[in-house]
């Protein structure tokens, strides 16, 4: 997953969903670590532990203690819901 978004991670929800639907369709993703995969890049700890150790490796994984998504920003918001809709 963090491979095939490195360069094209979308910053509108509709962005989101589109990339994110093309992505489940040819790789047969799971769209909840996918989604999980765009709150590590917002700054959230995945819960799932092998995208964690993935996301540790990554020079832009930086998260930060305690943020939950109530605390991210509308768009960001926005983005995850849009993924939500995938689920």
């Amino acid at each position: 997953v963090g491979q095939y978004f490195k360069t094209a991670a979308p910053s509108t929800p509709e962005g989101a969903e589109a990339v994110c639907r093309e992505f489940m369709e040819a790789h047969g993703a799971d769209a909840a670590i996918v989604r999980q995969y765009f709150a590590a890049w917002m700054g959230i700890d995945p819960a799932d532990s092998t995208l964690r150790s993935f996301c540790k490796t990554q020079r832009w994984f930086a998260p930060v203690e305690g943020l939950k998504e109530v605390d991210l920003g509308s768009n960001d918001r926005a983005i995850l819901a849009a993924i939500d809709q995938l689920l």
